[in-house]
């Protein structure tokens, strides 16, 4: 994030796996294959706030740290699914810390 401009905007990308929001306990197909489409052309992940409990979102982790070798970060209080990965950075800290600081950093 060094080399953002500091009037630049931010659009991340989010996709939530929640399947008691849902109509059908599963993750649409299209949307599975729309995120390891976005892994390929990513540089890493960032997982923030999840335990990573469910497989519907730890499978990009694993995509992305173990098959792909890419970088993964994952800001959550207490244990993950991911603790001990290889390739996998985690920063025991909630969310609204780490996001409250970058725009505070990046605000104009």
């Amino acid at each position: 994030m060094g080399n953002i401009h500091p009037s630049a905007h931010l659009n991340p990308h989010a996709c939530c796996f929640a399947p008691h929001l849902a109509p059908r306990p599963t993750v649409e197909p299209s949307i599975v294959e729309q995120c390891y489409n976005a892994c390929d052309d990513a540089g890493g992940l960032i997982v923030a706030g999840s335990s990573l409990t469910v497989y519907s979102s730890f499978r990009f982790v694993r995509y992305m740290a173990e098959k792909q070798g890419k970088p993964v970060l994952v800001l959550n209080v207490g244990p993950t699914r991911s603790d001990g990965m290889e390739r996998v950075t985690k920063m025991e800290l909630g969310c609204s810390q780490i996001f409250t600081a970058l725009a505070e950093e990046y605000s104009t």
